[in-house]
Formats: C-alpha cells, sequence, structure tokens
C-alpha cells in the first residue's frame, strides 16, 4: 500500500474513533470546547488530504503529458517507471533533465545549420569565381575578342583553365558526398607507400620546379600498407600540393616514415610559412582556408576534408603542427600490411 493511501486511512480511522468518542462526551459541556477543536482540524486534515489527493491525481495527468511529448526513450521510460510520493519535486527534477536535453539538442542543431549556411555561401562562391571568369571571357570574345588571334587564344586558354578548375570542384564534391553516404567502398590491397609518394612527387615536377622546391625522402626503404591505393594516392597528392602552395620558394619539402609496430606513420613536412594555431582545428573542415584571400585561388578548398575522410575511413588518424614562419607537418597513419 502507497504512503499516502496509508495516512488517508489512518487519518479516517483516527476521526471514526474521535466521532465515537464525542457520542460518550456530549453531556460533558467542559469538555465540548476542546472536542469541537480536535473535530475541526480532523475535519481540516481530511480536507488537506483530499485536496492532496486531487492535485496529486492532476499533476500526475500533466507529468505523464510531458514525459509523452518527451523525444529521449530512457527519459521517457524512467518517467513512465518513477512516479514518485512527491510528484512536484519529481516534475520539477525531470523537466529540468528535459530542458537540459533540448538545450543540448537546439544548440547542436543551431551549429549544424549554421555549418550548413556557410557551407552553402562558400560552395556557392567557389562555384561563382570560375562561372564569370569564364562567362567574362566568352563576352569579351564575342565583342571583338575573336578579331585579334592571340586575345582569342589568350582569352580561350584562360576559360578552359577555369572550366577545369570547376570540373575538378565539382568532382571533389562528388567525392565528398560519396565518402559521407558510404558510396566509395574501399578496395584494400598491399603496396609500397614510399614507392607510391615518390611517384606522385615525379608528376609534380613541374610543379616544384616553378617554385624551385625539392622533395626530399628520409629513407628508401619499402614500407608495405594495407590501404586502398587509389585513395592513398589522393591523400599524397593533396599534402604535396599543399607543400607546393604554401611552400616558400627554393624550400624543401621532406617525407619521412616511421614503424609504428602495427602501423606506418607518414610525414609530410614543408619549411614554408607556418599556419597560426587559431585556424588548425578547422583546417579539415570544408571550404576552411586560413586565409580568405586565397579563396579565388586554384584548388576546390575542400581537399584537406577529402583527405581526412580518406584517412577516417582506413580507421586511421591524421594530423597538423605548424609553426608560424617555420612549417608545417601533415601527419597520418596506415595499417601495416600483414
Amino acid at each position: 500500500m502507497k504512503p499516502r493511501m496509508l495516512s488517508l486511512l489512518v487519518s479516517l480511522i483516527i476521526s471514526a474513533l474521535l466521532f465515537i468518542a464525542s457520542l460518550f462526551l456530549l453531556d460533558n459541556w467542559q469538555h465540548a470546547g476542546i472536542l469541537s477543536v480536535i473535530v475541526f482540524l480532523s475535519c481540516f486534515v481530511l480536507f488537506i488530504m483530499a485536496i492532496e489527493v486531487y492535485l496529486s491525481k492532476r499533476i500526475s495527468l500533466v507529468y505523464k503529458l510531458i514525459s509523452n511529448l518527451k523525444i529521449d526513450k530512457d527519459l521517457k521510460q524512467a518517467l513512465d517507471n518513477k512516479i514518485s510520493d512527491d510528484p512536484l519535486n519529481q516534475i520539477e527534477r525531470e523537466v529540468s533533465q528535459w530542458a537540459q536535453r533540448k538545450a543540448i539538442e537546439i544548440d547542436t542543431l543551431k551549429r549544424i545549420s549554421d555549418y550548413r549556411k556557410e557551407f552553402l555561401g562558400n560552395l556557392s562562391h567557389e562555384l561563382k569565381t570560375p562561372l564569370f571568369n569564364i562567362q567574362g571571357y566568352v563576352q569579351s570574345l564575342i565583342h571583338g575578342g575573336m578579331d585579334d588571334q592571340k586575345i582569342a587564344n589568350s582569352f580561350l586558354l584562360k576559360a578552359e583553365k577555369n572550366i577545369d578548375r570547376l570540373c575538378a570542384l565539382i568532382a571533389d564534391v562528388d567525392v565528398m558526398s560519396k565518402l559521407d553516404t558510404g558510396e566509395m567502398p574501399l578496395k584494400i590491397t598491399s603496396f609500397d607507400i614510399v614507392a607510391l609518394i615518390k611517384e606522385i612527387a615525379f608528376t609534380l615536377d613541374e610543379s616544384t620546379k616553378a617554385k624551385n622546391i625539392k622533395f626530399e625522402f628520409a629513407t628508401t626503404d619499402k614500407r608495405i600498407v594495407s590501404a586502398d591505393k587509389e585513395k592513398i594516392a589522393q591523400v599524397v597528392a593533396n599534402l604535396l600540393d599543399n607543400s607546393i602552395k604554401y611552400g616558400k620558394p627554393n624550400g624543401t619539402t621532406t617525407m619521412k616514415f616511421y614503424d609504428m609496430g602495427k602501423q606506418i606513420l607518414v610525414e609530410v613536412t614543408d619549411n614554408g610559412q607556418g599556419i597560426e594555431e587559431e585556424h588548425l582545428s578547422r583546417l579539415f573542415e570544408r571550404f576552411y582556408r586560413v586565409d580568405k584571400s586565397r579563396k579565388s585561388q586554384d584548388g576546390s578548398g575542400i581537399g584537406l576534408a577529402i583527405v581526412k575522410h580518406i584517412i577516417n575511413a582506413h580507421q586511421q588518424t591524421i594530423n597538423v603542427r605548424s609553426a608560424v614562419n617555420l612549417g608545417t607537418t601533415f601527419a597520418f597513419t596506415l595499417p601495416k600490411a600483414e
């Protein structure tokens, strides 16, 4: 039996005994006043308890209504199973928990909304820049540029470069989307990561010559890893390309390889301009650029985001450390082939 019901039953028994006692004491006028007070207090107690029972029932209904409105299943189950003898305190406690969870949920949704707005704004900017450039070159050709063969050829080449940039951006966004949804499964094979990086470095020879940047390898020994070779090639290409873009002229990019037991740690280090610490935590975000003025330069702006997704898909880690005017190091791990 619940304590509230037990208290009510006891009160009823006491009131009944008092009423019976009053039948024997009515002829004694000296006790009439005391008896009246006792009867009044008993009736008052009964009245208060009746009000409590009524309010408890109403509060319990509100309590269950609130619990049914909650999304969290665990919390809802707790509410259904924890109707205590003090419903007001229980409601206050559980509604407070609900409000806290809702505040966290609202804050999460707000951050997602802000991220979505920023992403769409950045994507729109990245798309508009090459499109406006193409539009300008084509309009110039239409309005007389074609009459000068030298100018026509120059504008067509520039338009082609912007078309290539636009295609690269769309391709990167498509890759990002497939990585997000898991539509791009990994094709795991065993290969030498040192040899792969050398191959990619060779294809960037023209870019390195333009800034006189040298690629150096700390070792030429084989490092056999188990991973998706094509996707890891994309990771390496992005990192080496970054080291060229943001490296100092006549600088050096060094590749180091460490045997970590079950993993191989790969480091790509340049001695370029470096990155301020405040930017490091956001470096792998889509379209995030350390220098906002570089938004118009070559590149999709999501290269490092793709790098992180690919490494995460391999259940490995990637991190970055940097110092201004000293250089930047990207380090990632890959599972060693068995």
